[in-house]
């Protein structure tokens, strides 16, 4: 049996958001812009965390209903009260499902939907848990279930790995395609919808995105992709269709299917963008997020740093975008300018030799009715919102030297310290190392709150000199609450000096400081490569220019045959563009 154990950690004041929103949806609309007109109110403090079993790998995106969020952890589905975190009840209810969720949720008219390995997609109750019906693909799905108007009622739309994308009426799970849009491979990732439910658009690893009629499965056009399709889904904008993947993006023409623009970037996407404004946010393995404009032009004067990369979809709220990475960094910037506004790590639970020191945030953040949801691998759902009480300094551990030692003052002398706030998180801009009263050139990493500086090693090696000296680190959370907190420990000359290896470059030497050095020069390049736009050299870097590929193609004629209902057979190879 699975052990599940609650953690609140602040009360939030029960005040309503303005302009509040459910999130329904995978990326909460049919359109996947993983985008949401309700206003994020910075900064945020940790209201509540529910911590389940880890499950690694999790990719499952919650959704909120009024004051329930419903998420899943590998074989179970959980309802929360989303003031604090409380369980309601837990799909199934007395244990776990014989099959792993494999899909973000979907809520719909008082029911939630999801996929899982075993080829069904699931209905239960919003309410109660109770399962509602199951509908078997013959395939593993890991497309999540996207639920729109089609022709008066409510339609169900995910792949399977059985090369086909499947449509079910969202009351019963009655198939409205015998067979689904056969493909030439797995259909992976959910689809997209228009807003009139006309149109529908999804991508096979047989490396096409194909459209067709949402409401009779009729083939319209298809176009062939030269990057590999795991991890990407069509964005919808205004009559556009958006492709991100490996490094490139590419506009479409949503009737047509003919290439309008093709962006290059420095990196690799690490995951699909979201859109809001007609401006595309899209995070890049380089730990660097870009807006683009619905034109390819880059609208940033600078891309925005993450701190570590972003392994989930960005999350646009009002005028606030999220961005979920790595070793559980969540980083929120303006969307007009790119620059930071809040930053928060979340701390992995239960560490110990035997387990990680960090969790990451795999799935795209949640924004709903006030809170920010984050899910971590090791099964954490933290909540966040902007008045849940904060009071509490950033805390301090781990120093060195230790308070009261007595060391050699031959340099290089290491000092260090970690800082950590569960609150608000750590503002980095606030973070001064002094010593001797004297403030030093500090490094800061984000990700484990340390803080470090070292002596320089110059030519002539000179020491700190004997006695008593003082270091004393300063920070603030971004709700204001300051750590001041300082030590002291001495220096006795006649201990023996530091082991240090041969010298490399005056002033720095092998062992940790050429550590630093080339983490300092990768660091260098890293940004100059990441300050070009997209499609630039770096002697293109002062033009905002990105690098379109020649001429639209023309869209593939319309093959014969096909789509749903054609008694399994394959969609034709449609022409490469």
């Amino acid at each position: 049996m699975k052990f599940y154990r609650f953690l609140l950690l602040g009360l939030a004041l029960l005040t309503t958001a303005a302009a509040a929103d459910n999130w329904t949806l995978p990326r909460q609309n049919t359109e996947l812009t993983n985008a949401t007109t309700e206003a994020a109110v910075l900064p945020l403090s940790l209201a509540w965390q529910y911590i389940a079993t880890a499950s690694p790998g999790n990719r499952s995106q919650p959704v909120v209903i009024g004051d329930t969020v419903f998420f899943a952890n590998g074989d179970r589905i959980m309802a929360l009260d989303t003031v604090y975190g409380a369980p309601r009840w837990f799909y199934p209810s007395d244990g776990p499902l014989a099959a792993k969720v494999t899909t973000s949720l979907a809520a719909y008219d008082g029911h939630v939907y999801f996929g899982a390995n075993d080829g069904n997609i699931y209905c239960i109750s919003a309410s109660t848990g109770d399962n509602l019906w199951a509908y078997n693909t013959l395939g593993q799905v890991r497309s999540s279930p996207v639920i729109a108007e089609v022709g008066g009622e409510a339609i169900l739309f995910a792949g399977s790995d059985n090369n086909a994308l499947h449509s079910v009426r969202a009351d019963t799970g009655e198939p409205i395609w015998p067979g689904g849009f056969r493909t030439g491979d797995d259909v992976a990732s959910e689809p997209a919808i228009d807003a009139s439910g006309a149109w529908i658009y999804f991508i096979s690893r047989d490396t096409r995105l194909y459209a067709a009629n949402a409401q009779n499965g009729k083939f319209r056009w298809a176009f062939r992709m030269s990057f590999p399709t795991l991890n990407v889904v069509p964005v919808l904008g205004r009559d556009v269709v958006y492709l991100a993947g490996g490094n490139q993006m590419s506009s479409l023409g949503a009737r047509s299917g003919v290439r309008k623009w093709t962006l290059t970037f420095p990196a690799e996407f690490s995951a699909p963008p979201a859109l809001a404004d007609q401006i595309l946010f899209t995070p890049l393995r380089n730990s660097r997020v870009y807006a683009i404009t619905a034109r390819g032009k880059v609208k940033w004067e600078k891309p925005a740093d993450t701190v570590t990369p972003a392994r989930s979809g960005p999350l646009v709220a009002g005028k606030v975008l999220f961005v979920g990475g790595e070793r559980g960094v969540v980083s929120a910037f303006d969307i007009e300018t790119g620059k930071l506004l809040w930053r928060y790590v979340v701390q992995p639970q239960q560490t110990t030799a035997a387990k990680p020191a960090s969790t990451s945030v795999l799935v795209s953040p949640v924004y709903a009715n006030g809170m920010l949801y984050v899910l971590t691998e090791d099964g954490v759902l933290s909540a966040f919102r902007a008045d849940a009480a904060d009071n509490a300094a950033p805390q301090i551990n781990t120093l060195s030297p230790a308070p009261g030692g007595v060391i050699s003052g031959g340099p290089p002398v290491n000092i260090s310290a970690i800082i950590t706030d569960m609150g608000s998180g750590i503002d980095p801009d606030s973070v001064v190392l002094t010593l001797d009263g004297g403030a030093v050139e500090h490094t800061f990493s984000v990700p484990d709150g340390k803080v470090t500086y070292s002596t320089p090693v110059t030519e002539t090696q000179v020491p700190l000199k004997n006695g008593r000296h003082q270091i004393a680190v300063n920070a603030r959370d971004w709700k204001g609450n300051a750590l001041d907190y300082s030590w002291s420990f001495t220096v006795d000359n006649s201990l023996p000096k530091p082991r240090i290896k041969a010298q490399t470059t005056p002033g720095l030497v092998s062992g940790t400081s050429s550590r630093r050095t080339r983490s300092t020069r990768d660091r260098n390049e890293t940004d100059s490569r990441s300050n070009a736009q997209p499609g630039q050299s770096r002697e293109q870097q002062s033009r905002d220019v990105p690098r379109f590929e020649d001429g639209p193609p023309a869209p593939p004629p319309p093959p014969p045959g096909g789509g749903p209902g054609g008694g399994g057979m394959m969609m034709p190879e449609p022409p490469s563009f």
